[in-house]
């Protein structure tokens, strides 16, 4: 997910409770200081960095 607003740490939570594995990606420090999600892993980078390095593929969920 891109963004570490209030609104993530809910999707976050729901998305762990179906056994989805979460990477929140958000270069702000002001949101990545508060973000307290166990299990989730959060990157500090560019977001179109991030979408790029991790390579998504076919098994990639997408959410539009």
């Amino acid at each position: 997910m891109i963004g570490a607003g209030q609104l993530t740490h809910y999707v976050a939570q729901m998305a762990l409770a179906l056994d989805y594995q979460v990477t929140i990606c958000d270069p702000r420090e002001e949101y990545a200081d508060g973000w307290l999600v166990p299990g989730t892993e959060l990157l500090r980078t560019m977001p179109d960095d991030t979408v790029t390095d991790l390579r998504p593929d076919s098994h990639t969920r997408s959410w539009r």
